[in-house]
């Protein structure tokens, strides 16, 4: 089985009625990237600009703090 994360959607612009948490297939890190396990995320007034008219589609987080736990497995760091 998949492992699977939660993650918060949007389908249609509008207020934050339109958020949605679903849950996900957790991607894997290509060769140049990390997995972050955000553990607290802003909303910032341009997040809530484009969530109300429509703008980026998918994830967009400008602010967040977390630990790559992808990243120290593939390191060697424990």
């Amino acid at each position: 089985m998949a492992e699977v994360m939660r993650a918060v959607r949007q389908d249609v612009a509008g207020g934050p009625e339109v958020l949605k948490v679903v849950e996900v297939e957790r991607p894997g890190p290509g060769p140049t990237e990390v997995l972050v396990r955000v553990r607290a995320a802003g909303v910032n007034p341009t997040d809530w600009k484009h969530r109300a008219g429509g703008g980026f589609p998918g994830s967009r987080r400008s602010s967040w703090a977390g630990t790559c736990p992808a990243w120290w497995r593939r390191s060697g760091s424990a």
